[in-house]
């Protein structure tokens, strides 16, 4: 990926395991950040510059200074957990990122970046520990020309482009607690934060930046969350001598489970990196391991709601 679109996207963005995460998702009905880089050179094989987005900066603002700002409406922010726990098709505690890409949306009208992270454990969805989830984000930037300032890309974000607020800062390092859905409305090809048009549902695990460092408290929560891939991309079997993963493909079931334990009663804060989400007042900086419950609070209720139903 370019540094450009990547330093844009940091800028403006950011042991008892729960059972019943459901049948496995189908491989195919997934595409993972590998697959989408290749249909996007399959589809724009000379490059993005004849893609809608870019078309339009160039006829907007030359040389590509324009960006697609698409003003987050606040009434799509849910209120509360069980709220945003309902709206979600997936509910998961992801690991790091694994991989990333700026790509096009389905309609060529938007720049969203795409993100690979595997599943630590699931409170609904499909998907099982271990496999690797992709979701997207409405916050990117891509390369409309060989020139440093041909850019263009897609901002998601409160309030008109002049008081743009961040989101979540992508130098953090996790974990994440997603909150996701399936995006029907062609901004994404696949997952998208449930609430606030992509935007709300991404909770910050870990905002300390020292998940890496092998004397970290959550150390096993890093390695937990890599793929062989990842252990070989980042010479990791070198730098951590027997990091398990580096040398096989097999999940370290082990890892994961520790990791949920350390979480369970982890005092470390929970970020929100939205500024304006109505949750923030109420769990930004709260406790990991008091989310966690009540996280598996909305899980609950939602379940005996489910039953409930059921049994009319």
């Amino acid at each position: 990926m370019q540094a450009t679109v990547r330093d844009f996207a940091r800028v403006i963005l950011i042991a008892t395991i729960t059972a019943g995460c459901g049948v496995a998702q189908d491989g195919a009905s997934e595409k993972h950040v590998a697959e989408i880089i290749a249909e996007s050179k399959a589809k724009h094989p000379e490059g993005e510059s004849e893609s809608v987005l870019c078309r339009e900066a160039r006829a907007e603002r030359p040389p590509y200074s324009h960006y697609h700002f698409r003003e987050l409406n606040q009434g799509t922010l849910e209120k509360d957990l069980p709220s945003l726990f309902q709206k979600s098709d997936e509910v998961v505690l992801v690991g790091v990122i694994l991989r990333e890409v700026a790509a096009l949306s389905p309609s060529d009208q938007d720049a969203v970046m795409y993100q690979d992270a595997r599943v630590l454990r699931s409170w609904k969805g499909s998907h099982q520990l271990g496999d690797v989830l992709t979701f997207a984000v409405p916050n990117a930037s891509i390369r409309c020309g060989m020139e440093k300032n041909e850019i263009s890309g897609t901002v998601t974000a409160p309030g008109p482009p002049t008081q743009w607020s961040l989101s979540w800062n992508y130098g953090l390092q996790g974990p994440y607690l997603l909150f996701l859905r399936r995006d029907n409305t062609g901004l994404a090809d696949g997952l998208l934060p449930a609430g606030g048009e992509g935007m709300q549902g991404v909770f910050i695990v870990d905002p300390t930046r020292d998940l890496m460092d092998i004397h970290s408290e959550l150390f096993d929560c890093f390695r937990a969350s890599l793929d062989r891939a990842m252990c070989t991309e980042n010479n990791y079997a070198k730098r951590y001598p027997g990091f398990p993963g580096c040398t096989d493909a097999h999940i370290d079931a082990a890892d994961i489970s520790s990791c949920n334990a350390l979480l369970s009663k982890s005092q470390k804060p929970i970020a929100i990196g939205l500024i304006r989400d109505p949750l923030r007042e109420k769990y930004d900086g709260m406790p990991v391991s008091r989310f966690l419950r009540d996280v598996q609070s909305a899980a609950d209720s939602a379940s005996n709601a489910g039953q409930t139903e059921s049994s009319r």
